[in-house]
């Protein structure tokens, strides 16, 4: 049946999908499709666990390996080739969904002036979870770099979460140089 799911919408009448032109309520909005990058990761504990390793400051910290705070709805974080991070939780739905905008202070990385959208969701995995993050992106570059930072950190989330939640102070990290893009 799932691999039959698809056909059903490719024999569907082709009228079904025909743009609504001259609607009068187009004129009243604004539009527009963009790409997203989808990283995700199954993670060894279980999606109530894995909401708060998400959302409390000490914990990400130890399984991130840089210091991040989390205070009401705003983070930030310095990684440890010297970039910033912060940004705002938009829309917490625990243990499920966080909606997030953010961006960097750092002049190499190729992200505009202004705060990116990200979703995040965790879902059960049997014992485990899957995390699922849904990164709107604006641009080619952008997709690469962003495809390279969600990955980075949900491999540290599979890698570390274990021993934070043991308590595991963070391992040292070495501040390294940010490479640039050439």
């Amino acid at each position: 049946p799932a691999a039959l799911a698809g056909l059903h919408g490719a024999l569907e009448d082709a009228g079904k999908w025909r743009p609504a032109d001259g609607l009068p309520e187009q004129a009243l909005t604004s539009t527009s499709t963009a790409p997203v990058v989808v990283a995700e990761v199954v993670v060894p504990i279980p999606p109530e666990t894995t909401f708060a390793a998400l959302t409390d400051g000490e914990l990400y910290s130890r399984w991130l390996q840089v210091p991040v705070s989390i205070d009401g709805d705003r983070f930030a974080a310095t990684l440890e080739w010297g970039t910033e991070v912060r940004g705002r939780y938009e829309f917490v739905v625990p243990p499920r969904l966080i909606v997030m905008s953010w961006d960097f202070d750092d002049g190499n990385v190729p992200v505009p002036g202004h705060p990116l959208s990200g979703y995040l969701r965790v879902y059960p995995e049997g014992e485990d979870s899957r995390v699922v993050v849904h990164q709107v992106v604006n641009t080619a570059d952008q997709a690469a770099f962003m495809t390279g930072a969600w990955a980075m950190v949900l491999g540290r989330l599979k890698a570390n979460v274990v021993a934070a939640l043991a308590g595991a102070p963070p391992a040292p990290r070495q501040r390294r140089s940010k490479q640039s893009r050439g």
